[in-house]
C-alpha cells in the first residue's frame, strides 16, 4: 500500500479566513482531486472552515494543541502540524498564498526523498543584515547554533514546506522553537537555526515565491506568498506587492459568493476590511 500524500492548512480566529479560502479556491483550479484538509482550531471560525471545507470537498480535522496563550502561539502550534497530519507525506501551506501552477507531485518527492522541504526566500542570504539579525536574537538561547546557522547560506521561509510524518526536524521542532517564542517569526527563525542539524533539502524559491521580493510573474513561479498581509495592499489607487494576482482568485469568488463569503467577509482581515472600504469609497 502506498503512502498516503495531501495538502494541509491551518486556521486559527477569523483573520486569515477570506485568504485561506482564496487559497484553496486556487489551489483547485490546478490540483482538481488532490487530498486537502483544514486543520482548525475550534473557535469563532470554525463554522467558517466547515463552510469552505463543504464547497470544495475537503477534510476538516479539528484540533488543539495545547500551546498556551501567548506571543507566537500560531507559530508555535504550526510546528506541531506533523502530530495531526492525516498523511504520510504533508505539504503544508499558509494561507496567504495563491497557487499558480502544479506543483504538489515535487514537493512530496522532496519530502519523501528528504524527510524534510523547504524554499529558499527570494536571494535573501543568512549573512545579510535582517537575518543576521533575526538569528542573533536567539543568541542567548542556542549560543552554540549561532556560528552554523548565521554561515548556513539560504534563508528560508515557512510558508510552504514538505515533510514526512516521522520527519527528525518536525519531531523537535516545537520543543526547540519554544523558548524563543517571545522572538520575531519563532517557528521561522528557530528552523532556520537548527536546519543544519537535520536531514533536509532547500529548494527553488518558485515553490514560495514572494510577492515582493521576488518576480511573481517568473514563468515558473508554482505558488505566490502574500507575506506579512500584503495580499490587497492600495496606496493612491495602486495596488502593491503584485496584489493583482491574489485580487484576481479573490474577485472570482466574491462574483460567485463563493462559500457565501459576502455574508461573512471580510471577517477578521485588517487589509482586506482597508481594501474594501477604500474600493468602495471611490465607487461612490
Amino acid at each position: 500500500m502506498g503512502k498516503s500524500k495531501g495538502i494541509i492548512y491551518y486556521n486559527s480566529g477569523t483573520r486569515c479566513l477570506v485568504r485561506l479560502l482564496t487559497s484553496i479556491h486556487s489551489l483547485r483550479k490546478s490540483h482538481p482531486n488532490i487530498d486537502i484538509t483544514i486543520l482548525a482550531q475550534n473557535d469563532n471560525g470554525y463554522q467558517i472552515c466547515n463552510t469552505i471545507s463543504n464547497t470544495y470537498n475537503i477534510n476538516l480535522k479539528e484540533v488543539d494543541y495545547g500551546v498556551s496563550s501567548g506571543k507566537n502561539k500560531t507559530y508555535i502550534e504550526a510546528c506541531l502540524c506533523h502530530t495531526v497530519t492525516p498523511y504520510d507525506l504533508s505539504i503544508w501551506i499558509d494561507s496567504d498564498t495563491i497557487i499558480m501552477k502544479p506543483f504538489a507531485e515535487d514537493l512530496w518527492a522532496f519530502a519523501e526523498s528528504s524527510e524534510f522541504a523547504v524554499a529558499r526566500f527570494s536571494n535573501w542570504r543568512t549573512t545579510g543584515r535582517s537575518i543576521k539579525k533575526r538569528i542573533n536574537s536567539w543568541s542567548e538561547i542556542y549560543p552554540d547554533l549561532m556560528d552554523a546557522a548565521i554561515n548556513f547560506g539560504p534563508a528560508v521561509n515557512c510558508g510552504v514546506f514538505s515533510f514526512k510524518k516521522d520527519s527528525l526536524l518536525m519531531k523537535d521542532w516545537c520543543g526547540l522553537a519554544l523558548p524563543g517564542r517571545n522572538n520575531f517569526i519563532a517557528d521561522e527563525v528557530c528552523c532556520q537555526i537548527i536546519l543544519h542539524k537535520y536531514p533536509h533539502i532547500i529548494i527553488d524559491s518558485k515553490y514560495n515565491r514572494s510577492c515582493k521580493y521576488d518576480d511573481p510573474n517568473k514563468e515558473d513561479t508554482r505558488i505566490v506568498h502574500f507575506h506579512g498581509k500584503k495580499h490587497c495592499r492600495i496606496n493612491d489607487n495602486r495596488i502593491l506587492y503584485n496584489g493583482e494576482l491574489w485580487l484576481g482568485e479573490y474577485n472570482e469568488i466574491v462574483k460567485n459568493n463563493i462559500a457565501n463569503v459576502l455574508d461573512w467577509q471580510p471577517s477578521g482581515d485588517i487589509m482586506l476590511k482597508k481594501y474594501l472600504k477604500l474600493t468602495i469609497s471611490d465607487k461612490k
